[in-house]
């Protein structure tokens, strides 16, 4: 997920600036999908949830598909947002809510 985020941020706010951040460039969320793909290779650690559970994926192909399957996600939601989330639809839900925690009086 956080894959996605970054490569939607990439895509839509730093490209156009250029490389280093300290013009607004790619330089930041490049650095965070680099971490993002050393701790997919990595695999989780022993006192994870995963450990625990003797799941053990880790290596090169779980970074590949981590990191394309948050990539692709990313490219989706920026071509079919408008359609998965429109603005209406927002508003209905939000004022469902706080109708239901009593926000609204």
């Amino acid at each position: 997920m956080l894959s996605g985020v970054m490569t939607n941020a990439i895509r839509h706010v730093h490209r156009q600036n250029g490389l280093w951040v300290t013009d607004g460039g790619i330089e930041y969320p490049a650095v965070i999908l680099a971490v993002l793909a050393a701790l997919a290779d990595g695999g989780p650690g022993r006192f994870s949830l995963d450990e625990s559970l003797g799941i053990r994926l880790r290596g090169p192909v779980v970074t590949a598909v981590a990191m394309g399957a948050g990539a692709a996600g990313a490219v989706y939601v920026a071509q079919h947002g408008e359609e998965l989330f429109q603005a209406r639809d927002a508003d209905d839900a939000l004022s469902r809510s706080t109708e239901k925690v009593g926000a609204g009086s």
